[in-house]
């Protein structure tokens, strides 16, 4: 089994903000899929499913976004899931919008979920896939650029990304992190 858990904030203030971008993918990859998020555990909303014969488990903590390692490791342990067994989606402002890169391994990158993320799991080693949301213009606060609503024209170029996304998502539930990042990142 593997895991998928994209990374957010609940609740309808943050709908369509550029940090909620791994709940959008988790979103679209369940509607995909065919997969109910309906399960309230984990401290989150989960749903599994089946992709290509292998069981893939789909997860959106609740514990707002820094704290999303508190969530990830209920769930990991309840499975017991290694590090390379899950994929953790989050935004990054380092790529352009719409950009999704896949990686290995890497540290927080000022990131407070995945800094979350790495103190609970103790490795920094674990898949992940970052979905670009563009830098800050300039003068503007992180906080208040990650947590700003996507523009029309943003929420277009992210749902462009999804369809190889979701074939990457596919390659990494199939086979592994390696050939998911090849698949991906050469677009």
């Amino acid at each position: 089994m593997k895991l998928v858990i994209g990374l957010g904030n609940p609740g309808a203030k943050y709908v369509a903000t550029k940090h909620n971008a791994g709940f959008y993918a988790v979103d679209y990859l369940a509607h995909y899929y065919g997969i109910a998020m309906n399960k309230n555990r984990f401290r989150g909303i989960s749903g599994e499913g089946i992709i290509e014969g292998e069981k893939i488990l789909l997860l959106k903590p609740l514990t707002f976004m820094n704290l999303s390692g508190e969530s990830l490791i209920e769930c990991m342990n309840f499975y017991k899931l290694t590090a390379e067994e899950i994929l953790v989606i989050y935004d990054d402002t380092a790529f352009e919008t719409g950009v999704i890169k896949m990686k290995r391994t890497g540290s927080a990158g000022g990131h407070n979920g995945i800094k979350n993320i790495i103190e609970h799991i103790k490795t920094q080693n674990f898949p992940r896939a970052r979905i670009g949301i563009g830098r800050p213009p300039e003068g503007y606060l992180l906080v208040d650029y990650v947590l700003s609503k996507f523009t029309d024209m943003e929420i277009e170029k992210i749902k462009d990304s999804m369809p190889s996304f979701k074939d990457a998502v596919t390659t990494f539930v199939t086979k592994d992190i390696e050939a998911a990042m090849n698949k991906l990142n050469a677009i």
